[in-house]
């Protein structure tokens, strides 16, 4: 299996927020009430262009959600843990991928695999790594067709 990775996800209300300056690391958070002229002017152009191209960057979004979205689907990439049940100590394994969402966010998928004792308790197994991998495929298929993705 190849590692795929995809750009970054591109969010026009992040790009907003942050030349409005109303997010922490954005261009005017720093608390300074005096900005210089010529900062200010560019801040401004950037702002009018954001908005001039609004339905084009929306659909700009759109497109690299969807295109992210198909990338975790085909090629999904899976983290394993050992978990412990502390009712009955049993060690089991669950693995978990990170699913792009429209507002730049990711929602956590986690799966079941089964007892950590069939991969013999190693969380780097190649047999527990497919066996995810495909059942995540599945998962998210499925969820994607009853909508709750």
């Amino acid at each position: 299996m190849a590692r795929v990775k995809s750009p970054h996800i591109f969010s026009l209300e992040d790009l907003v927020e942050y030349y409005r300056g109303t997010i922490p690391g954005s261009i005017i958070f720093s608390g300074q009430k005096i900005v210089p002229a010529e900062l200010e002017k560019e801040r401004k152009k950037v702002l009018s262009i954001l908005k001039q191209y609004e339905t084009e960057l929306l659909k700009v979004q759109e497109a690299t959600v969807k295109f992210a979205q198909q990338v975790v689907l085909n090629e999904p990439t899976v983290y394993i843990a050992r978990t412990k049940d502390t009712k009955t100590e049993i060690e089991y394994l669950t693995a978990k991928t990170f699913w792009p969402l429209i507002d730049g966010n990711l929602k956590e998928i986690k799966i079941y695999l089964g007892k950590a004792s069939e991969f013999n308790n190693d969380t780097k197994s190649k047999k527990a790594k497919e066996q995810a991998v495909v059942k995540m495929r599945q998962t998210i298929a499925r969820r994607l067709r009853e909508g709750s993705l």
